[in-house]
């Protein structure tokens, strides 16, 4: 996530998580298919009880994706 928009937006989630009494992990694959899946992969076997993500690589993934949608800034 790159730019001052996604700086802001990913600020705000991290906070907004905070005082939820959530923690954030970011990570970037800076566009590479192949590694947000890798990425995805060790985040779920990892244990995270929440996954946010732009997606790249919706048949990577090899399910059929239906956004899940929650607004948490409410």
């Amino acid at each position: 996530m790159n730019g001052e928009r996604w700086q802001t937006d990913l600020d705000e989630f991290q906070q907004r998580a905070h005082q939820l009494g959530g923690s954030v992990l970011t990570r970037s694959a800076n566009g590479d298919d192949d590694l947000q899946f890798r990425q995805i992969k060790e985040l779920l076997k990892s244990g995270i009880d929440v996954l946010v993500f732009l997606r790249t690589i919706r048949v990577k993934l090899g399910v059929s994706w239906k956004p899940r949608t929650r607004n948490m800034f409410q």
